[in-house]
């Protein structure tokens, strides 16, 4: 017994409430997402599912911002074993065993100002 409805009883066939009555009030409409006047039932959506389109992925250009941005910390590192003499040769240092401190801050100055840091 389904929706008040005995199963033996029935004279459409076996089919479901909603066939029957589209039968009986006129043809099926051919998409049954859609509700017409004359297929409609309580149990019909309201609105058509939307269809999405899949987005395009840019992978070219992707590929070249991947590039971009795992090179340029190899390039910030080639720099540090230069450091030390830079500094001592333009004069900021004039003890060679204080001059890792002042490229430790040459070196945390340009990571902090390199295009990929947010600030």
């Amino acid at each position: 017994m389904r929706d008040g409805h005995d199963s033996t009883t029935r004279t459409d066939g076996g089919r479901s409430d909603s066939d029957s009555e589209a039968t009986v009030r006129g043809t099926p409409s051919p998409d049954p997402t859609v509700a017409t006047e004359d297929t409609a039932t309580e149990r019909t959506p309201l609105l058509k599912p939307l269809a999405r389109k899949p987005t395009p992925l840019p992978v070219g250009q992707l590929f070249i911002v991947l590039l971009l941005r795992v090179t340029e910390p190899i390039s910030y590192t080639v720099c540090f074993p230069f450091i030390n003499q830079m500094l001592l040769d333009i004069g900021v240092v004039s003890d060679p065993k204080k001059a890792g401190f002042y490229a430790g801050i040459v070196s945390s100055h340009a990571a902090w100002k390199s295009p990929s840091h947010p600030n």
